[in-house]
């Protein structure tokens, strides 16, 4: 896992400005997702599902998102959001009846909050306004066990969980911890990670859905 971020901690005054931004900053991403149904695979036996969850499974993994300094030293919360796509392209071979899906692209806002020095907190969701026929939510707990005391560099675990549902057809929830560390100046972040995460789906309708 590796990624660069550029955010800046919020105070509470400036919340509800960064929210308005950040919802209209996913309405553009948003537009193609608006009154897409989802075609999901249909006549799936046993291995197609495993299949199929090897394909798009990984989009239901909670994705770290977050400044690498410690939230429970400052005020306010921090927001951030994400774009991502979902490969249900990569899937359409596996249907017993022609299926012509295409990916889709799945926006998210997380939010965190420091809970007591060295352990934050951070909540995770897919607007509903954005995106009607897919739902995401997840949280997660940093504990951050190592600090460099001359530069900005620590070590933390991650704890997270999260859930995907495709049009209440399919539905994924995955667990994991990761090992993160952090590289970190004033707005931008570096960071590495190693971990595990589980995760298991529930098809409705049968051999038939």
């Amino acid at each position: 896992m590796l990624g660069c971020l550029f955010l800046r901690k919020l105070e509470l005054r400036q919340l509800t400005k960064s929210i308005a931004f950040s919802f209209c900053f996913l309405i553009i991403f948003a537009a193609s997702n608006l009154f897409a149904a989802i075609k999901i695979p249909n006549g799936l036996n046993q291995e197609s599902r495993k299949e199929f969850l090897k394909q798009v499974g990984f989009s239901s993994a909670y994705k770290y998102l977050a400044q690498g300094y410690i939230l429970g030293g400052h005020d306010g919360l921090e927001l951030s959001s994400s774009v991502e796509n979902i490969p249900f392209s990569k899937t359409n071979y596996l249907s017993q009846t022609p299926v012509n899906e295409t990916d889709k692209v799945l926006q998210s806002i997380i939010i965190g909050k420091g809970l007591y020095q060295n352990v934050d907190f951070f909540f995770s969701f897919s607007p509903f306004l954005l995106q009607n026929q897919i739902s995401s939510y997840g949280a997660s707990l940093r504990y951050i066990f190592y600090e460099d005391e001359d530069r900005p560099f620590n070590l933390g675990f991650l704890f997270h969980g999260n859930g995907l549902n495709f049009s209440n057809l399919v539905g994924i929830q995955t667990t994991g911890m990761d090992l993160v560390m952090n590289y970190y100046l004033n707005y931008w972040t570096l960071y590495f990670g190693i971990g595990s995460a589980r995760s298991l789906a529930s098809f409705v309708g049968g051999s038939n859905g």
